[in-house]
């Protein structure tokens, strides 16, 4: 008799001859298919030993808490209220990705290239994002209370009204951001050098200490809004930090 395709619940039964409980055995399938099951839920994530392609998917308002989607291709891609909590995402290409509203809290998103990734209104406390490519992201109203971002690039990144309470930005470059009425508060900040060209307001939240170096190599750029100068040479690697 011909063993069936798939198991009563859907999932794709092993070939024969394999051991059925061998963790391989469910992956033994297109990448297309192992992609589903994988966000559905039906191989275990662990078991997924892939990069998966999901160029331009449309994952609005999935489930995705605790998925394993290291050096994924995300590029894109509509996350838009997508629940990625815990999430592995180490190495993945989020270029271009719409994230507006979605839940990265506590995710590893370490080494992301997420070049000008909409991240507006999402939820990234805890998260690591240490060495993430952020160059041009848009994270506007974002909340990256305790995030790790040492070593980041966001450069020209738009962190305007974003709460950063907590943040470490050591070593980042957080040239010419947007820090429009951001809530800095308690944050670990890079050298001023780093900060070059970064916009802020005066409803900006600066951590302690901090505000008066800041004004003291700014210029006011338009009405109510300041750019941080240059720095001369022997100024370069002040750090704002007390």
């Amino acid at each position: 008799m011909n063993k069936p395709d798939r198991a009563p619940d859907g999932a794709p039964c092993a070939p024969d001859g394999e051991d059925d409980d061998a963790p391989d055995s469910a992956v033994n399938v297109t990448m297309r298919r192992l992609t589903q099951l994988v966000l559905d839920g039906g191989v275990p994530r662990e078991y997924s030993k892939r990069a998966l392609h999901l160029s331009e998917a449309d994952l609005t308002d999935r489930q995705l808490a605790g998925a394993v989607l290291a050096d994924a291709d995300l590029s894109a891609a509509t996350l838009v209220r997508a629940v990625l909590s815990g999430a592995g995402l180490r190495g993945a290409d989020l270029g271009g990705a719409d994230l507006t509203r979605a839940d990265l809290t506590g995710a590893d998103l370490n080494d992301v290239y997420a070049h000008a990734a909409i991240f507006e209104d999402a939820v990234l406390r805890d998260a690591s994002a240490r060495r993430a490519d952020l160059v041009a992201s848009h994270g506007a109203r974002a909340d990256l209370s305790g995030a790790d971002l040492t070593g980041a690039d966001l450069e020209a990144a738009d962190l305007s009204h974003a709460r950063l309470r907590g943040a470490v930005l050591t070593d980042a470059d957080c040239r010419r951001a947007g820090f429009e009425g951001a809530d800095l508060t308690g944050a670990l900040l890079p050298d001023l050098s780093r900060l070059r060209g970064a916009i802020w307001t005066r409803e900006t939240v600066w951590p302690a200490g901090v505000a008066d170096r800041v004004a003291a190599v700014s210029q006011e750029a338009a009405r109510g809004r300041f750019r941080i100068l240059a720095l001369p040479p022997d100024r370069a690697a002040a750090r704002v930090n007390p």
